[in-house]
């Protein structure tokens, strides 16, 4: 995992990918002010992306046209084109690792997941947790686009053996996925 130091990316890495996703959020809906610490308006946004990915390839061809002189870099074209492998959902964050935090989908499939400028162990301390995310592929590893609705559950002492098992059997196997 050349992008990640312990359970998230680099400093420079996590810089980066907020320096390409806010512009598309903003680009997401121009009618509407972007306020960057309005959750819901985040989650708003990044819906509209998500329903229609081919908002992102218009996003890139209007900015080469606004800059032609400064286009935008091939590698973050790639990156960016990259995110509409999308998944989009209600994940169980289960187990914070050193290498990542396994979230698990309603398929149960066991996703290796790395903070973007936090370690996901800081912002899910305890685990079970359910929560509304998307995951994006980065390079060679997996994050989320940053902006969570978590929902506590009522009763994680009852989920959580389960879904240590999934996780635990998915690492036995080597079917947790770590890029798509």
């Amino acid at each position: 995992m050349s992008t990640a130091k312990q359970n998230m990316l680099s400093e420079r890495d996590g810089e980066h990918f907020f320096e390409l996703f806010s512009p598309l959020l903003a680009y997401a809906d121009l009618d509407t002010p972007f306020i960057l610490d309005d959750t819901m308006e985040l989650r708003r946004r990044s819906n509209l992306i998500w329903r229609d990915v081919s908002l992102i390839d218009t996003y890139i061809a209007e900015m080469d046209r606004k800059r032609p002189e400064k286009p935008i870099p091939e590698e973050d074209r790639e990156i960016m084109r990259s995110w509409k492998r999308f998944r989009s959902g209600v994940f169980y964050v289960v187990s914070n690792q050193p290498d990542g935090t396994l979230f698990v989908d309603k398929s149960r499939a066991v996703y290796r997941i790395l903070g973007l400028q936090t370690p996901l162990e800081e912002i899910f301390p305890k685990t079970p947790i359910i929560v509304e995310t998307t995951l994006l592929p980065w390079k060679d590893v997996l994050i989320t686009d940053g902006i969570y609705s978590p929902v506590a559950i009522a009763n994680p002492g009852k989920v959580k053996p389960t879904l240590d098992r999934m996780c635990r059997n998915a690492i036995e196997r080597g079917t947790v996925v770590t890029s798509f």
